[in-house]
């Protein structure tokens, strides 16, 4: 397993310490992984967590001036403020410690063995990400079928980027399965020697395509597809000229083509290496699928189901008591109802306000209630036919009563479509 990596050539006092500073910068934003994804022993990084957060705090209120708020990280975004602190304070700290690095090493040939590691490294964080992203699309959780249609009763010019990107995806369940396939077919082709540089092209071309949907339809996931482009590059980096030669000049020339990133010098102790990393791997990959699975499961729970009130539904009428109510309920033109948390009604005027839900066991019971306002109602529900609801409530101060048709895929373009071999003339609407 030789590796052209490892050189006995000494690098100028450049490459020596360009590599120090990425060497230090890739360490902070990488590590503690993937210590901190294995059971019972992801408590070890605790100690490092500590640090890290202590890092960047004291870098967010004495460099930056911004008091440290912690208090976004974990709303499923990647690039809160805390986070962007968190790169800017890494790339300045990266400095001295090269610095000092280079103070100190000042003898030393090459970092050839230790760049060995760094590739290695990033192989196994890209390709755990992708495993990840790709279990993920597989099964389809991170962008679930359209089965309750609020999506689809939102005005366009409403929708975010990302609600766009989002709807996009989930309306064509094969093109994210089949975007689930590269990414998966990438982190394997990764973490194999023989196609690992293989790998890693595709891992580039499949980082700028999650680069430029982050940045283009504003996805809050731009570090870590950024950092996936860049760990990417520093895989492929050794092979440059090669792959030059090969694609530019045509000439492979006599050197051993693609050769295999190896750490220690034993044999046995770099396929040691390669084995736990590829069980790390398959367990992960398990696992996501695993996870994602049950995510999905549960987001879809209650679509299909008989007597379900999970769907959109159209207001047909209301009656109230009240008459401030009854002004307020005849606003009301469609209600979604997500599941057991989520809920939103539409109204005449394009409005949309988000409600929290919560349904009965027997289906025959729904409490709503807005999110900010304040405003709840506990609701009986009857249902005359499968497609229609009739919610009756006697809160607020007066009795009212709200009469629903279910929205069906068939009253959707986007869904009713279908896929067609012969178009005489282009269906764009």
């Amino acid at each position: 397993m030789a590796d052209l990596s490892i050189q006995t050539k000494p690098w100028n006092p450049f490459q020596k310490f360009a590599f120090r500073y990425l060497f230090s910068y890739l360490f902070l934003y990488i590590f503690p992984f993937p210590f901190n994804e294995i059971p019972f022993v992801n408590w070890l990084t605790i100690p490092w967590d500590w640090f890290a957060t202590t890092l960047v705090s004291c870098s967010s209120s004495y460099i930056f001036h911004i008091a440290p708020d912690k208090s976004h990280m974990a709303t499923g975004s990647g690039d809160q403020l805390f986070r962007w602190i968190e790169l800017a304070t890494y790339a300045g700290i990266s400095l001295p410690i090269a610095i000092i690095w280079s103070a100190l090493d000042k003898k030393r040939k090459n970092y050839a063995r230790l760049f060995s590691l760094l590739r290695l490294w990033s192989m196994l964080f890209v390709s755990s990400n992708m495993l990840g992203y790709g279990a993920s699309k597989i099964i389809p959780s991170q962008f679930p079928p359209i089965h309750d249609y609020w999506q689809l009763t939102e005005r366009v010019g409403d929708m975010s980027p990302m609600g766009i990107l989002w709807t996009f995806m989930s309306a064509s369940a094969p093109y994210t399965i089949f975007t689930g396939i590269v990414e998966t077919v990438t982190g394997i082709l990764l973490a194999l020697p023989p196609t690992m540089i293989l790998g890693a092209l595709l891992s580039i071309a499949v980082s700028v395509q999650l680069v430029m949907f982050n940045m283009c339809y504003d996805v809050p996931v731009k570090i870590l597809s950024l950092h996936l482009l860049i760990l990417s590059c520093v895989i492929v980096s050794p092979e440059i000229s090669q792959l030059l030669r090969i694609f530019i000049l045509r000439t492979p020339g006599k050197q051993k083509l693609f050769a295999v990133p190896t750490i220690f010098k034993r044999g046995k102790l770099n396929i040691t290496l390669w084995l736990i990393i590829w069980i790390f791997l398959a367990v992960h990959f398990v696992f996501s699928l695993m996870r994602s699975e049950h995510s999905y499961r549960t987001y879809t729970k209650g679509s299909t189901e008989s007597g379900s009130l999970v769907g959109t539904w159209t207001v047909k009428s209301v009656q109230s008591d009240n008459g401030d109510q009854q002004k307020y309920f005849d606003k009301w033109q469609t209600l979604s109802i997500s599941g057991q948390k989520y809920a939103s009604v539409s109204f005449s005027n394009g409005e949309k306000v988000w409600l929290t839900s919560k349904i009965s066991d027997d289906q025959k019971e729904v409490d709503l209630s807005g999110k900010q306002s304040g405003w709840s109602m506990h609701c009986e529900v009857e249902r005359p036919d499968p497609e229609h609801i009739v919610l009756s409530s006697s809160s607020n101060g007066g009795k009212t009563t709200i009469h629903c048709e279910r929205w069906q895929p068939a009253d959707f373009l986007l869904l009713n479509r279908g896929f067609h071999w012969v178009n005489e003339t282009p269906f764009n609407r």
